[in-house]
């Protein structure tokens, strides 16, 4: 699988949220990450827009949520083409 990696360009990219629920904040990991921009939303359990922010790309981890409230969120992190969703809990 590296040749086909290597040939087509396409690194895994997977996000890793932690710790899951919180009660304070959120550190994000990016694995497979590039040197582009990483865009990130987070939404309420409504689907409102609560926060949006730019990090520049690398392998960083990015903490966020200490101002958000107790609840449920969705997170969408995206790079380039690259873009994944997860659910994430403040307690």
């Amino acid at each position: 699988s590296t040749e086909m990696e290597s040939k087509t360009g396409i690194l895994p990219f997977n996000v890793n949220v932690f710790p899951n629920p919180t009660q304070h904040q959120f550190s994000l990991v990016l694995e497979g990450a590039t040197d582009e921009k990483v865009q990130i939303v987070v939404y309420d359990v409504l689907g409102r827009q609560v926060k949006k922010f730019e990090k520049p790309g690398a392998n960083m981890p990015i903490r966020f949520g200490m101002d958000l409230k107790n609840g449920v969120y969705v997170v969408e992190v995206q790079q380039g083409d690259n873009r994944k969703t997860l659910k994430l809990i403040k307690q």
